[in-house]
């Protein structure tokens, strides 16, 4: 739950944010079409 809050958070702060999967893949979020669903 803790990254998944520190990106929630990041990402409101940043308005964007680049993450890169273990696999190597890269993932660009943009504030702007980006929705969270807290109750999961």
């Amino acid at each position: 739950m803790a990254n998944f809050q520190r990106i929630k958070d990041e990402l409101e702060k940043s308005g964007e944010l680049m993450l890169k999967l273990g696999s190597g893949e890269k993932l660009e979020l943009h504030k702007h079409n980006v929705s969270f669903d807290d109750s999961t």
